[in-house]
Parts: structure tokens; sequence; C-alpha cells
């Protein structure tokens, strides 16, 4: 009996709105979106700012320096492609530019993962697309 292929993981289908975020990650640069009027950033990508209405929003590189605010040993995923991966962390982030963001949780042990451990994006490559996801400060980039 010939070995089944896993299913090839998801990926996003940038729209007006994404497609910044997602070609600034084909460089390695983490953008979030600012209004203008405010000052202030965000995530999620929208069409109008979440403080203001305004749609006069630029987008910014932040740092990709985070700590984590809430995560989960994902132990069945949801999603079959995933199945190879787990056990695996996933995590909200908090940048440290005050948004935040979800991800996997690379390069470290499960029982080492602590609320607010300092965390940095780094990219997964996924078919045409690179993906953020996250690993300890100073750490190596999970192969």
């Amino acid at each position: 009996m010939a070995e089944q292929k896993a299913p090839q993981k998801p990926v996003p289908i940038p729209d007006a709105v994404t497609a910044p975020f997602w070609e600034a990650t084909k460089e390695g640069k983490l953008m979030v979106q600012r209004d203008i009027d405010s000052g202030k950033v965000f995530f999620y990508p929208r069409e109008r700012s979440p403080y203001t209405l305004s749609d006069r929003l630029e987008w910014v590189e932040v740092s990709g320096k985070a700590r984590i605010y809430s995560f989960i040993v994902v132990r069945q995923p949801g999603n079959p492609a995933f199945t190879p991966d787990v056990p695996y962390i996933y995590a909200i982030v908090q940048l440290d530019e005050g948004p935040r963001m979800n991800g996997n949780v690379n390069g470290i042990a499960i029982e080492d993962v602590e609320i607010d451990m300092q965390l940095e994006v780094y990219f997964e490559e996924r078919g045409d697309q690179m993906i953020p996801q996250w690993k300890p400060l100073g750490a190596p980039d999970p192969s």
C-alpha cells in the first residue's frame, strides 16, 4: 500500500486590504496599519481605523518583537495538514508596539513556554507566501 501524502497547509489569499501585509512578509518585514489621524497602530488589516473610523491609514514596519499574551498546546489540529506538527504551541502575542497577533511558537519545548515570554517573528515559507511565526527572542530560526 502506498504511503499517503499529508495535505498541504493552507495559505492566505490576499485581497486589496491585506495585500500590503503579505507583500511585506515576502521581504522579511512585519507591517501593521497606522491611523494617520490618531497615530495609533492596529492589526488585523482593515479599511477603516478601529479608533477613529478614518480611512486615512498607512502601513508601518514594526520591530517584530513581542511577548506571549496567551497560548494553548494543540494536540488535535482542526486541519489535517497540521497533524505532523502536533503537539504545537499556538499563541496570541502582543507586539512591543501594542497590537496583538497570533501564530505558532516554535524552537522551544512545550514545557518551557510561559505567559509574557519574549519572542520575535520569523517567516515560514508556505507555497508562495511567507507566514509570520514566533520563536524565543535570540533563538535561531527553527528549521
